[in-house]
């Protein structure tokens, strides 16, 4: 067990062989702690600095999960699980269809949308939103990657676009 407490923001393993994060093996869409939560089909994972904060896109439910805390308690972070449709607006209101390849950039998260993975959804505090591509259009998004400034997309395995996430302007 622990001593002492991690710092705030850490994450909390038990000591031994298994440090799973999360250890059911069967599917659902269950929030809860390592031994309850489970997942669906989830395509994606990004982990903020210091690894104080995970977040997942859980393909198959629909929605977006977040691990966070010493206790990695994991969480709809936004989506309705097992709703599948596209609405932006307050983060509790807010669907998915298939999200995946989850970003963090700073507090932001970008994920992935769509069916044939067309749109680039952004979860800034309690909003969610559609990013408007102007300039080159992107078709079915591969990759995803945050610089801290930029998002970098591989837009059907030949393309890599650079996109500001501020304006919606993309280039090659």
């Amino acid at each position: 067990g622990l001593a002492t407490p991690p710092p705030p923001g850490m994450l909390a393993f038990e000591e031994g062989p298994d440090r799973s994060l999360l250890a059911r093996v069967d599917r659902g869409n269950e929030e809860g702690a390592p031994w309850q939560a489970a997942l669906n089909h989830p395509h994606g994972i990004d982990v903020a600095p210091g690894a104080g904060r995970i977040i997942i896109a859980d393909t198959d439910t629909h929605c977006v999960r977040e691990l966070v805390g010493p206790l990695t308690v994991v969480h709809t972070l936004t989506g309705r699980c097992g709703d599948p449709k596209r609405v932006d607006g307050k983060r509790s209101q807010a669907r998915f269809e298939s999200p995946r390849l989850p970003v963090l950039v700073g507090k932001v998260a970008y994920v992935v949308d769509g069916k044939r993975r067309q749109r680039v959804r952004e979860l800034r505090g309690d909003k969610v939103r559609t990013l408007k591509a102007i300039g080159e259009k992107w078709l079915r998004i591969d990759r995803m990657r945050g610089d801290g400034r930029h998002l970098w997309l591989i837009d059907r395995g030949r393309r890599l676009l650079r996109v500001d996430p501020r304006t919606g302007r993309s280039e090659l």
